[in-house]
């Protein structure tokens, strides 16, 4: 069993096949890619064509959401995608490489920062991130943050709001279970209690006492709606709060 087993390793170890690059040969095609770069000076060869820069966002997770200030707080990384012509290169005059990785302080990059940041405006990535190119031109950045960003909420339909937030489209849409049962319900009772005022008798002289004690249980509710609410009425008043003042 041991000899099988041996002999078995041995002719895997003959026939695999591996393929590496060797340092020479990267730092070689760095240095080439690298001599007369201007970082400055975009990678069109031709200053009258346009650099089309593809942009796709990943959300990681979401950290905080101020409904009251609009902060909100998230975590994902950009994949900037771009031809740079400067940056192009033969795979058979370096041993088969077909991709290298360059500093972003060393080559042109798409200088993007948002603009409704709640932090300090400054421009995505750090001069130490690394930028993936291809043998054809095309590279690829990725730069990773925690964001924070203003967003103005639109309660309208609270608790069953859905916002849309940011030029990136991204959908944010209420977990609504716990006001439903906590909020919601409670007002549609006590609207049902209110109704049961005429079947009280004239002569017990408790409608006033009852409609009041009713009018106080309405007035909490409308304290707690109006506290997690955004003190706003852009683009429109939550229904909520409009259903407890009528």
């Amino acid at each position: 069993m041991g000899d099988w087993y041996f002999g078995t390793l041995l002719l895997y170890m003959i026939f695999t096949y591996t393929h590496g690059y060797s340092y020479h040969d990267h730092s070689r095609l760095n240095h080439d890619l690298l001599q007369n770069y201007d970082p400055r000076v975009r990678g069109s060869l031709n200053s009258s064509e346009t650099s089309h820069i593809g942009v796709e966002f990943y959300l990681t997770s979401i950290l905080d959401y101020e409904e009251i200030s609009g902060k909100f707080t998230f975590v994902g990384y950009f994949v900037f995608t771009w031809f740079d012509e400067r940056l192009k290169w033969n795979t058979s005059d370096y041993n088969g490489i077909n991709m290298t990785r360059l500093y972003q302080s060393e080559v042109w990059h798409p200088s993007i920062a948002p603009t409704s940041s709640a932090r300090e405006m400054r421009s995505f990535g750090n001069e130490w991130m690394l930028i993936s190119f291809l043998s054809s031109g095309q590279g690829f950045w990725g730069p990773g943050d925690i964001f924070s960003s203003v967003c103005h909420a639109d309660v309208t339909k609270y608790p069953f709001d859905i916002q849309h937030k940011i030029k990136l489209v991204l959908t944010i849409q209420r977990e609504s279970t716990f006001y439903v049962v906590g909020l919601i319900l409670p007002i549609t009772l006590l609207t049902m209690l209110n109704l049961l005022v005429f079947l009280l008798p004239v002569e017990s002289g408790e409608r006033i006492s009852y409609s009041i004690t009713v009018l106080l249980a309405m007035t909490v509710f409308l304290t707690i709606a109006s506290d997690n609410l955004p003190p706003t009425s852009k683009p429109g008043l939550p229904l909520l709060c409009i259903k407890l003042l009528y």
